[in-house]
């Protein structure tokens, strides 16, 4: 939902998430990331409503996102769903050079001198194609921004980011495994083009493992477990392979998400556990 607002609802049940990313862990100032998120099907399920609430902190800057996601679900024929979804959001952007280090502290820079607070209103949407089995998605999360404030420090954060994944599950009854490679692609103009490359791996539907290759940059790790019907836990670890290794280090990110089972589902034991979501 973060990515792609067409997702929101989708699985038809109540979802609250909180997460907490570290990135470069052994540089001073690393990018860090707080967020929570909600979702919630509307009726009969045909459409979604949800928020997120993000934090982020990275050097000098520190970044507060606000956004509220509703999806429209169409559905096709053989289980094909086809889904539509809108994003609007409110973005604060503190610089505070007080916290800037320099080789020569003391000496004055006119461009940094004074703290800079930036506002802005956004808007961005998303599509998403999915049977039980495969999913391609496309997320734009901001394509349009209303600048409230003029400001030369935030520009680069409101242009549009574009956002592809696409999936599929294979099945492995013989083993009660599940197979899913998955990609995820990044793109903005003023960057290079950036890909995963995962896979994971779920036993019985209960524990995934996996691991993915991000092009030049890390390669991750991955875990989930359902530790309770409702409640599943995530992990990730990157390990950076770059000449940037010898300074930033690793990233470590951790995914907690409660759902809110449907009343006549029953749980009589471990085995009839609720399923760890495809996508």
């Amino acid at each position: 939902m973060l990515f792609n607002p067409a997702s929101t609802g989708r699985q038809g049940l109540k979802k609250a998430d909180l997460a907490f990313r570290s990135q470069w862990a052994n540089v001073e100032g690393g990018p860090q990331t707080i967020a929570a998120a909600f979702q919630s099907p509307i009726s009969s399920g045909n459409a979604g409503y949800g928020m997120n609430i993000i934090k982020e902190s990275v050097g000098f800057d520190r970044q507060w996102f606000a956004q509220v996601n509703y999806a429209y679900h169409l559905r096709l024929k053989d289980e094909w769903q086809l889904s539509s979804g809108i994003k609007a959001g409110y973005i604060r952007i503190d610089s505070n050079f007080d916290r800037l280090i320099t080789p020569q502290p003391g000496l004055p820079d006119p461009v940094y001198e004074n703290n800079q607070t930036y506002d802005a209103l956004t808007g961005g949407f998303g599509l998403l194609i999915h049977n039980t089995r495969y999913y391609a998605g496309l997320g734009v999360p901001v394509l349009v921004s209303g600048r409230l404030q003029k400001n030369q420090f935030a520009y680069p954060l409101l242009e549009p980011h574009w956002y592809f994944s696409t999936g599929y599950v294979f099945s492995v009854p013989a083993a009660d495994i599940d197979i899913k490679p998955f990609v995820f692609v990044r793109y903005q103009r003023a960057a290079p083009l950036q890909s995963d490359v995962n896979v994971q791996f779920w036993y019985k539907n209960r524990f995934s493992a996996g691991l993915a290759y991000r092009t030049g940059d890390a390669v991750s790790a991955m875990l989930e477990i359902m530790l309770l019907p409702e409640l599943s836990l995530s992990y990730a670890y990157d390990h950076t392979y770059s000449e940037f290794t010898k300074i930033g280090g690793t990233a470590h990110e951790i995914i907690l998400q409660y759902r809110w089972l449907k009343q006549d589902q029953k749980v009589q034991s471990i085995h009839k556990i609720f399923n760890i979501p495809r996508f």
